[in-house]
């Protein structure tokens, strides 16, 4: 196994305290790259142990 790195994070400072923001690049040996821009931020509403710590999320598109 090896390990292949495919991107990078950043400490921000957000309304709420710090986050992690950067991007991954999705390449499964095509020669089209997937590009996102993430964000993770700590999961203040964890109630149980099956919940995640941070959550990752994107920016999208808002629908009309």
């Amino acid at each position: 196994m090896s390990l292949k790195t495919i991107g990078g994070l950043w400490i921000k400072e957000g309304k709420k305290g710090k986050f992690f923001s950067g991007n991954i690049t999705l390449n499964y040996g095509t020669p089209e790259e997937i590009k996102l821009n993430i964000m993770i931020f700590k999961n203040d509403k964890k109630e149980k142990e099956n919940q995640p710590e941070y959550k990752i999320v994107t920016k999208v598109d808002d629908e009309p």
